[in-house]
């Protein structure tokens, strides 16, 4: 079990899972790092947590600053973004478009 703020994650025995460092130090949100190596396969696992009432430019920015960091590998982002856009239910535009991502409701 791996535990930082208020993440932990639990898996199989028989995956090689070790924590890692993020190259970045967000202001905007808290990211936790896993290296998982299952057989020969091996990718990071990233979990974000952004509180609602930080700045979205800034989250923006440092997302950014986030997926140049990993960029090359082979990388699953989850967590909670806190981005809703201004006009409706839905994720803000501008991450989505970040991301690379359909939208998203």
């Amino acid at each position: 079990m791996v535990v930082l703020a208020a993440a932990s994650w639990w898996f199989r025995s028989d995956l090689d899972v070790t924590k890692t460092t993020i190259d970045v130090n967000p202001s905007t949100f808290d990211v936790l790092g896993i290296n998982v190596r299952m057989d020969k396969e091996r990718f990071l696992l990233v979990n974000i947590y952004r509180p609602p009432d930080t700045n979205m430019n800034t989250f923006i920015s440092e997302l950014t600053d986030l997926l140049d960091s990993v960029a090359g590998r082979y990388t699953i982002f989850m967590g909670d973004f806190n981005c809703p856009d201004v006009t409706c239910d839905c994720v803000d535009t501008r991450v989505l478009v970040l991301l690379h991502l359909p939208a998203i409701v």
